[in-house]
């Protein structure tokens, strides 16, 4: 009597074990693996079936040994307490991954939102082969391009940077030291205008992928303004200058006429 419980017992052991491991699959995505681990433990139950059901069917041909069913019923309940203290932590885990990849979702849509409102001209890049990966609707507004045109497109393509030299410069700037701040270069829009923007660059990991965000801020009419006064600043400064050579040459007749009456000639 006392090898029938064991036997029963050990089933029924091998059979949670197997069960809780082929749930696993799940949580671990290693299939393969705890589908072996699993069918293993089915087979176990198996042989434990096969004494199992001789005894309850009343065949005594072949005894089972009472010694060797019991260390194989604590095997059993070893490895069913083993199995079952693994499930909880890799539980835990795909939990705390499953929060983490929905915090990033939203962190990436919250992202997303604010790229999207932002006033300054914004574009991610590939770094890979600077293709436009995202474009914001500044961007759109300001280039005259459409989302549709640009993104896919590489920044060749495009020859939105007026000297292109300089697109190879940070290019290497970028790779080297991560990032730039308020470089002023012209670019070209749409409709053939030139405009002057203050360019920031930084390298970031966008869907996975090594990318450049760029935030450009037009000063095209701020530019403009400098130039003009510097233009007017100059101006003056020539017509200073000529003020104060005449007013010099004035100082200096007034003197020879004095030095005249004083001392007239014969």
């Amino acid at each position: 009597m006392l090898v029938t419980y064991v036997l029963a017992g050990s089933i029924i052991l091998q059979l949670i074990a197997s069960v809780i491991a082929f749930r696993l699959i799940r949580f671990t995505g290693r299939r393969v693996a705890w589908i072996a681990i699993s069918f293993a433990l089915f087979l176990m139950a198996i042989r434990r079936i096969i004494p199992f059901y001789r005894i309850v069917s009343g065949n005594q041909s072949i005894p089972p040994d009472i010694t060797n069913e019991i260390v194989g019923l604590a095997l059993s309940a070893l490895m069913a307490i083993g199995v079952a203290g693994i499930a909880p932590i890799f539980t835990a885990f795909k939990r705390s991954e499953d929060i983490l990849k929905k915090k990033a979702g939203e962190s990436m849509e919250e992202f997303y939102k604010a790229f999207q409102a932002s006033p300054a001209i914004m574009t991610i890049s590939d770094m890979k082969d600077r293709r436009y990966v995202e474009v914001n609707k500044a961007f759109e507004e300001k280039t005259g391009y459409s989302r549709s045109e640009i993104v896919g497109r590489t920044m060749v393509e495009m020859k939105l940077w007026a000297n292109s030299r300089e697109l190879e410069e940070i290019d290497k700037e970028i790779l080297s030291k991560g990032s730039i701040y308020n470089r002023e270069h012209e670019f070209r829009m749409k409709d053939g205008r030139l405009i002057t923007a203050s360019l920031s660059v930084v390298a970031i990991s966008f869907r996975g992928q090594p990318c450049a965000l760029a935030v450009a801020e037009d000063r095209t009419e701020r530019t403009l303004a400098e130039r003009e006064l510097n233009k007017k600043i100059k101006e003056l400064e020539i017509f200073n200058k000529a003020a104060v050579d005449r007013e010099l040459k004035m100082i200096e007749l007034k003197k020879k006429i004095e030095e005249l009456k004083l001392n007239p000639p014969g």
